[in-house]
């Protein structure tokens, strides 16, 4: 059996009472397709990055589970075809790498380094202090901006209401 990440979306259709029964009902079907549920949590309600069936916001919901790679497709087929469940992605859970360095051995790299001198940096900032005196620096031109402004106008362009 291998471990899994399966992140599904519910439409935010649904209010948070009626969410708990839904849940419940894939997290039934996953175990009966012999998945072994090792967490199930909801991330929370997220707007989605383009509308989905006509459905703006969704509920993320996050399930580590461990099941045999023979059973991938069937898991798949019922998430697919489960009327709530508007996108899926299951995943293979890494385990955490192991490191490749030890930390004495990156201290002795950082020792061997070779260091630059002061003068050597003075003339590099000097150098690129004459070569960026006449052009506009783009940190001089700071605008700000409103993000609720930009969300609504995206929101139009989606729409359709802009062209």
């Amino acid at each position: 059996m291998s471990r899994y990440e399966l992140l599904y979306i519910i439409p935010a259709t649904y209010a948070e009472t009626e969410l708990t029964p839904v849940i419940d009902a894939i997290t039934k079907q996953l175990t009966e397709l012999g998945c072994t549920i090792s967490r199930n949590e909801m991330v929370g309600k997220i707007k989605l990055t383009y509308p989905v069936e006509n459905v703006r916001y969704g509920y993320y919901i996050l399930v580590d589970l461990d099941l045999e790679a023979a059973k991938i497709k069937a898991v798949n087929d019922m998430l697919r075809l489960h009327s709530e469940v508007l996108r899926h992605s299951l995943m293979v859970k890494e385990q955490k790498a192991k490191p490749v360095f030890k930390l004495q051995a990156m201290e002795e790299i950082d020792r061997d380094a070779p260091r630059r001198s002061e003068s050597t940096d003075r003339a590099e900032r000097e150098t690129r202090q004459r070569q960026g005196a006449g052009a506009a620096k783009p940190a001089d031109k700071k605008v700000e901006v409103d993000m609720a402004d930009v969300e609504k106008n995206i929101d139009k362009i989606l729409e359709g209401k802009i062209v």
